[in-house]
C-alpha cells in the first residue's frame, strides 16, 4: 500500500499471550487473525505464509466494502459474546480487538485510498521496497515473486482510479506534495522503461536451472515492458494533468473536504487516545515550555550568560566536547 493508504491496524496476533477461557472469543480471535492475513498478505509473507508472497492487497472500492462488511460482522460477533465467561486476559483481548476493529471500520468514512501517493510517490514505491525485502531461495519464490510483480502493475492503474475518484470528490493532495511526488514518479518511470532487473531476480541461487533463470528473467522483462510501464505512464500523466490543477494551494487535512474530522481520526488512531487535536497540540506546548524551562535551568546552572540559542551552539561547537583520539 501506498504511504496515503488507510493507516493499517493492529493485528490480532498482537493479543495477550494467554489462551483464552471463553471458546468463542478464541474462535473470533482465530478467524479475525485468518481474515488480517488475507488482507495483508505483504505482513503475512514476512510471517511466514509462503501462499502471501505472490500477492498484493486489494485496494479498490469493492476491496474496501468488502473488507467493511467483514469487520462489521466480526465487530457484532465480538459485542455478541457474554462478559461472564470472560477472564482478565479476555476481557483485555477483547477490548483490544474492540479498538483494532473499531478504528479500521472508522477509516472506511474516509476513503483516503482517494489521495494515492504522497510526496515520496506512489505505489511504484512498494515493489521497489519489496525488492530489498525479498530473498528467492527456490523457483517457487522466484516464480512468486514474478507475481507479485505483475500484481503491482494492477495496484498502479488501481491506485490512478483510486486518485481520479479524489479529483472528482475534491480529496487530493498538495501541489507541493504532487509536485515532490512527480520528480519520484519519472524518475521511477524512466527507471522501469530500461527494463532493469529487479534486485532478487539478478542473482538467482543455484537452486535454480540456468534455464530457468534466463525463463524467469525474460519474464520479469517482459511484464516491466508490457504491464509496469503502461501503468506508470498512464499513473504519471493522471497525476501531472487531472491532480496538479486542482491539487490543494497548501499543506494538510483541513483542505480537504471533512479534513478536520479525518485529522482528528488521525489523531485518535496514531496515539491510540480519544485525545482532540487540540488537545495534544496543548499538551506539546507544554512539554516544550517544560524542557526549555529545564534547558535555561542547565544554562544558568553552567554559568553561561548568553541566550539559550547560543548556549545550544557553544555545546555543538566548542571543542571541549568532542573527543579528539580513542583513549579520550
Amino acid at each position: 500500500m501506498s504511504a496515503t493508504s488507510q493507516p493499517s491496524p493492529l493485528h490480532a496476533k498482537d493479543a495477550v499471550k494467554l489462551a483464552p477461557a471463553s471458546s468463542a472469543l478464541a474462535t473470533l480471535l482465530r478467524d479475525y487473525e485468518s481474515f488480517d492475513r488475507a488482507e495483508n498478505p505483504i505482513a503475512s509473507s514476512f510471517e511466514g505464509d509462503t501462499a502471501a508472497l505472490a500477492k498484493l492487497s486489494g485496494i479498490t472500492p469493492a476491496d474496501d466494502a468488502r473488507r467493511k462488511k467483514a469487520l462489521e460482522q466480526f465487530r457484532a460477533r465480538l459485542i455478541a459474546l457474554p462478559a461472564k465467561d470472560m477472564n482478565e486476559a479476555d476481557r483485555l483481548n477483547a477490548a483490544f480487538l474492540k479498538r483494532v476493529i473499531d478504528v479500521a471500520i472508522e477509516a472506511h468514512a474516509f476513503d483516503a485510498s482517494r489521495l494515492g501517493f504522497a510526496n515520496e510517490g506512489g505505489p511504484e514505491m512498494l515493489m521497489g521496497y519489496l525488492e530489498y525485502a525479498t530473498v528467492i531461495r527456490s523457483l517457487a519464490d522466484a516464480e512468486a515473486f514474478l507475481a507479485r510483480l505483475e500484481a503491482s502493475a494492477k495496484m498502479i492503474e488501481d491506485t490512478t482510479a483510486n486518485v481520479r475518484r479524489g479529483v472528482k470528490t475534491g480529496f487530493v493532495q498538495s501541489r507541493a506534495t504532487a509536485a515532490a511526488a512527480l520528480t519520484q514518479l519519472r524518475a521511477a518511470l524512466e527507471g522501469a522503461k530500461k527494463l532493469e532487473l529487479p534486485v532478487p531476480l539478478k542473482s538467482l541461487p543455484d537452486t535454480i536451472s540456468p534455464a530457468d533463470q534466463e525463463r524467469l528473467r525474460a519474464k520479469a522483462k517482459d511484464i516491466l515492458a508490457k504491464k509496469i510501464v503502461p501503468a506508470q505512464e498512464a499513473f504519471l500523466k493522471t497525476v501531472e494533468t487531472e491532480v496538479m490543477p486542482v491539487a490543494k494551494p497548501a499543506i494538510g487535512a483541513m483542505h480537504l473536504p471533512d479534513g478536520k474530522a479525518y485529522y482528528a481520526y488521525l489523531a485518535r488512531f496514531y496515539t491510540t487516545t480519544a485525545l482532540t487535536p487540540d488537545e495534544i497540540h496543548d499538551i506539546g506546548q507544554k512539554e516544550v515550555a517544560r524542557i526549555r524551562a529545564e534547558m535555561e535551568k542547565e544554562k544558568a546552572a553552567a554559568g553561561f550568560n548568553g541566550s539559550l540559542s547560543e548556549f545550544l551552539k557553544f555545546l555543538r561547537t566548542d571543542p571541549r566536547f568532542y573527543a579528539t583520539s580513542r583513549e579520550s
